[in-house]
């Protein structure tokens, strides 16, 4: 894990991190932020921008999800979320509570 992390790992993948936020911003800005936006859901929207930026350091390529239009991959970090609700409570059972 340490080669992961270290001060090369990160910096290369700045790059990546640097232009999804860009495109992220644009696509937050409505009529070049002359005027105001319409309200957003910013959970979902943060939610879309992680998963794109896993998706390209992870596997080389984006996952288009902050784009607007239709993606059936939007739907995957809430799959996730709502998996993890169902998984924690059963893990708990199981194991017992996580030691804190």
């Amino acid at each position: 894990m340490t080669s992961v992390f270290s001060e090369k790992a990160i910096r290369s993948a700045e790059t990546f991190v640097l232009q999804h936020v860009d495109r992220w911003n644009e696509l937050l800005l409505d009529n070049n932020g002359e005027t105001w936006s319409q309200p957003r859901n910013m959970a979902e929207w943060t939610d879309h921008l992680a998963f794109d930026i896993l998706g390209d350091l992870c596997f080389g390529r984006s996952f288009e999800t902050k784009e607007p239009g239709e993606n059936p991959l939007k739907a995957i970090p809430h799959a996730i979320a709502s998996a993890l609700k169902l998984f924690y409570p059963v893990s708990s059972l199981l194991y017992g509570e996580p030691s804190r």
